[in-house]
């Protein structure tokens, strides 16, 4: 698998984020402490010039690379000051910018190289603790990343002919990332096995970013901003296993557990094409992000409050505009191959998603559909065995098969609510996985009001053909049951000879 390299790998040098004990370090042992942890983790870092003035050791030139046999990073601080406040700490300080660049190379494609350019304006670290127990506390007013694409040499042309530009060249991007009010905390501890403690709170985010394709005359622009972020993130790096190459870290065992919080954002992405320009803007109150990932299980989830969404665009009559109440999603399992079924969890949740009059206008001109807002709702839990290493370097899994076996899945909650219809339904099911296809075992109960209805709408505007809905009452028929007006109810039943049965009926 492919990685490229961040500046966040880099920054981590230059922008200890932490906090720790009050016990005696020097310069010269921070510096130490930095070229074996660094190198611990796969990089190698060394100060082309360094020299003692009075309390403070003065790095020049400081180097920092690594190499995979698909990425290589590399970056250069012009100065790193490291003083002895004269208490038993160390306070560092860095040039006001920093130059690296970073090659990414697909196993079929061309490298991709981006320059970059870390800026930073009065940040400082005071660094405390033992060599065994280094504590950083952080400061910055602003920090900001700039990384702009660089394309392909230019391939000679036959006969003395003008160099070309390779014709799958990627086109060129720019992004800049600028951070204000940077307060944070960072405990390292550990040599064998490196653990990292974080605590950082960003007052604003500032997000631009831009590309184009001279081939096709599109492009893009990007602009965003999120406010007042607190962070926070536990790690686990074994010695030589690399971050930024995610196989070979969780491989060696890597564990990663962060989290983070953030208020009110807004992004707006501008393009350009052949068809024309369009403009979409993104904008909620706050959210969330948790991530959990280790050689054994992960998890992935985030909520955000408050979202609306517009988008204008050439071919659209007028603006369109949506807004919704909440977003939630959650994604667990197991990663590792195991003997055992492991918990699973799909969670995902969708509330008052509201329509612009405008986009009703262009959706529904007759009037034909409830406008009420739309809800979905979905819970999923059960146990899944993995049969591979599913984070494993080399082949992901078996050439035959799924790589994962589920041998329970519990419908918790089915819950869909929009133009006038709602779907609703729970159920749980067992798998006899021992005959190669899975055989599912339990019963599933369902319950559909207003189908029929939003059908009959949506052939009325020529969305739906009247045969689809005949084929629609036909299934109902078949399956459901009527249980009131346009309602109907059906619980499926599966038995493990292979029988399924609804509501009573046999239809396998």
């Amino acid at each position: 698998m492919a990685q490229r390299f961040t500046p966040a790998a880099a920054a981590a040098i230059v922008m200890a984020l932490a906090g720790g004990a009050a016990q005696a370090v020097t310069a010269d042992e921070v510096w130490d402490i930095w070229q074996r942890q660094y190198s611990g983790a796969g990089y190698s870092v060394a100060a082309a010039a360094q020299d003692r003035q009075g309390d403070t050791l003065v790095l020049r030139d400081v180097a920092l690379s690594s190499r995979t046999d698909s990425a290589q990073f590399d970056m250069t601080v012009p100065e790193i000051r490291l003083r002895e406040i004269g208490d038993g700490r160390v306070e560092v300080t860095f040039s006001p910018e920093a130059r690296g660049q970073s090659t990414a190379t697909p196993e079929d494609g061309t490298p991709v190289t981006m320059d970059m350019v870390w800026q930073q304006r009065d940040s400082m670290a005071i660094v405390s603790g033992t060599p065994d127990n280094l504590g950083y506390d952080v400061t910055s007013p602003e920090v900001s990343v700039e990384m702009t694409e660089t394309p392909p040499a230019p391939t000679p042309g036959a006969d003395g002919a003008p160099a070309q530009l390779s014709p799958d060249a990627s086109p060129r991007l720019r992004t800049k990332i600028t951070a204000q009010d940077i307060v944070g905390n960072h405990l390292l501890t550990g040599d064998a096995q490196q653990q990292q403690q974080s605590q950082v709170t960003v007052k604003s985010v500032q997000i631009d970013a831009s590309g184009a394709d001279a081939d096709s005359d599109s492009g893009f622009t990007l602009t965003g901003a999120v406010a007042d972020l607190v962070m926070s993130g536990r790690n686990l790096l074994p010695r030589g296993a690399m971050s930024t190459d995610m196989e070979a870290a969780l491989s060696a065992g890597m564990q990663m557990d962060a989290d983070m919080r953030y208020g009110a954002s807004d992004f707006t992405v501008e393009t350009t094409s052949d068809e024309g320009p369009m403009t979409i803007r993104a904008r909620a109150a706050g959210g969330s992000l948790d991530m959990a990932l280790s050689p054994q299980a992960m998890r992935y989830a985030g909520t955000n409050t408050d979202t609306t969404l517009e988008m204008t665009s050439g071919k659209l009559p007028a603006p369109l505009s949506a807004t919704l109440a909440s977003t939630n999603f959650d994604l667990s399992g197991p990663l590792a191959k195991s003997d055992t079924p492991q918990p699973f969890t799909a969670k995902l949740g969708l509330t008052d998603l509201r329509l612009s009059d405008t986009a009703w206008q262009i959706l529904d001109q007759a009037g034909r559909l409830p406008h009420d807002p739309a809800t979905v709702t979905l819970d999923l839990t059960g146990m899944a065995r993995p049969l591979v290493d599913l984070f494993a370097q080399g082949p992901a899994a078996p050439a035959q098969g799924l790589p994962v076996e589920v041998s329970q899945l519990d419908i918790n909650t089915l819950h869909a609510n929009a133009a006038g219809a709602e779907l609703t339904g729970t159920g749980a099911l067992s798998f006899d996985n021992s005959q190669g296809l899975p055989v599912p075992d339990g019963t599933v109960d369902l319950s559909l009001t207003g189908g029929v209805k939003l059908l009959e709408s949506l052939s009325e505007m020529g969305i739906v053909q009247r045969d689809q809905i005949m084929l629609a009452r036909m299934l109902l028929g078949l399956y459901a049951v009527p249980s009131g007006d346009d309602a109907y109810s059906s619980q499926i039943e599966f038995r493990p000879s292979g029988e399924i049965l609804a509501n009573g009926q046999r239809i396998r």
